[in-house]
């Protein structure tokens, strides 16, 4: 627990992300947070704090291509000789619908974006965007699960989906899945699958055990289960890494999906409906006894959640966000039972962030109101509650009575 009071509250905030891992700062809320008149008489948090996901990452080996390859092309064969595989249509235009799906989770959002594919075929790096959300030679798109990814795989909260139709063309199953370095020699588990047009999309580091029962030649629709998003192979955390080549010898030509200034690859948008470069959002919110713990990879999270507390007792209001930029101001709000505005406060972040947590709390939590409480954050335009109770019965409602909060497709 980090608890800080006005005396150590200076000067800290620009070093507020020097830690990779773990964000430890707070600062006087006068000169964090964007206070309205009307929100100074109010309640304050007495301290605030944070931490950033680094972003998960694989190194994919040149004899791995070269072994795929192998496997691929004699499995092409004799499935065409078995009359199994359709001739390719070059014609046909493959479209792309998002590859992940949230099973049973109570997240607004379950993933992060972390690198796209590197653009530049030469020294350098160099995304669809013209910036530098990738790495040298990075041939695919990663997606990662957020937050508590290792707590996601575990409970298989996180669903690989088909992004298209297709027939497979490689199936691995059975390798450790909890890797946590980049450049381990180690095989992933894996789906690969060809589509009608003959291009080829390979869904990485499935978790050991999950992958779909379907063997290969067998085919999969669009949104059709795969397996779930793991750390198998050469992979720093639960991520999907998903990469398309073009039709012909593999490995082929790349596909970006994405479509943007600097996207020499693919002519147009894949996606079906591309999403923003950056989207921020919240991913999810809690109310906790703790700031959530992130133990040394790859041990689970602890997220510390609790929605019942009693008057006085300390409360740790956290939230979890994805593509949090410096152009946004977020907004949280803290309401009584009875619909008064117990706290308001704004915070900017100073960094843009892939994936960040930030926690604001009390020593202890002065309600003086028993009943359902709610705690909201806005951000880009969007509202997410959390309701809480107050020495009352506890009734989990599933949030504010608003069901179009939860979806369980991504984004």
């Amino acid at each position: 627990m980090h608890r800080y009071s006005p005396a150590h509250l200076s000067n800290q905030v620009r070093n507020a992300f020097r830690d990779t891992h773990m964000i430890r700062t707070s600062s006087c809320f006068a000169a964090l947070l964007l206070l309205g008149a009307a929100a100074t008489a109010q309640e304050q948090p007495t301290a605030f704090g944070g931490g950033r996901l680094p972003s998960p990452s694989e190194r994919l080996p040149a004899d791995y291509y070269q072994q795929l390859g192998r496997e691929i092309e004699a499995t092409r064969d004799w499935l065409a000789f078995a009359g199994i595989l359709p001739a390719p249509e070059p014609e046909m235009t493959i479209t792309f619908s998002w590859p992940l799906r949230m099973n049973g989770i109570g997240y607004f959002s379950g993933y992060g974006t972390s690198n796209f594919v590197d653009q530049n075929a030469a020294a350098g790096i160099l995304d669809y965007n013209c910036t530098a959300r990738t790495y040298e030679g990075h041939a695919g798109t990663d997606f990662f699960t957020w937050p508590f990814g290792w707590l996601n795989m575990d409970e298989e909260r996180v669903e690989v989906v088909a992004a298209a139709p297709g027939v497979i063309l490689s199936r691995v199953d059975g390798n450790f899945d909890r890797n946590c370095d980049q450049n381990t020699v180690a095989n992933p588990n894996q789906i690969i699958l060809q589509h009608a047009d003959g291009s080829i999309a390979g869904y990485l580091h499935l978790k050991n055990g999950s992958v779909t029962p379907k063997v290969v030649g067998q085919s999969v629709v669009a949104g059709e289960y795969l397996g779930v998003v793991g750390s198998s192979g050469p992979s720093s955390g639960p991520h999907l890494h998903f990469e398309v080549h073009e039709a012909g010898t593999f490995p082929g030509p790349l596909r970006d999906p994405f479509d943007g200034a600097c996207e020499t690859l693919t002519p147009g948008s894949l996606w079906v409906t591309q999403p923003a470069y950056r989207n921020p959002r919240v991913n999810h919110l809690a109310t906790a006894t703790a700031i959530p713990g992130f133990p040394t990879c790859p041990a689970e999270e602890l997220p510390h959640e609790k929605r019942l507390f009693a008057d006085g007792d300390p409360i740790f209001f956290v939230e979890y966000l994805a593509d949090e930029t410096t152009a946004f101001t977020k907004t949280m709000r803290l309401l009584r039972p009875d619909g008064s505005e117990f706290s308001n406060w704004q915070h900017t972040t100073d960094q843009n962030l892939d994936a960040v947590w930030w926690y604001w709390t009390w020593a202890s939590f002065p309600a003086g109101q028993a009943g359902r409480w709610t705690f909201s954050v806005s951000l880009n335009g969007v509202t997410r509650t959390r309701a809480f109770w107050i020495d009352a019965i506890f009734a989990d409602d599933f949030e504010d009575a608003n069901p179009d909060a939860w979806s369980v497709t991504v984004p």
